[in-house]
């Protein structure tokens, strides 16, 4: 081989040691985080349906539909 392609495949080494070093340096050092959801049940018991409420939040009308489906 020729003395350009040696010295292409040296310059072309460390881009391929870092395009594949930086991923798996990430996930070994960040491996054990883990997502927290320790504010789920507070989020949860914060939107849970209130009395008088149908669906999604809608008040009803005198009728018992969601005013968004009264005709006019």
């Amino acid at each position: 081989m020729t003395p350009i392609i040696w010295a292409n495949i040296l310059l072309v080494m460390p881009f391929i040691l870092i395009w594949v070093g930086v991923p798996l340096r990430m996930t070994f050092k960040h491996q054990d985080a883990a997502p927290d959801f320790s504010e789920a049940h507070s989020y949860l018991a914060a939107k849970q349906r209130q009395p008088g409420m149908c669906g999604a939040g809608r008040p009803q009308d005198s009728a018992g539909q969601p005013e968004s489906l009264v005709a006019a």
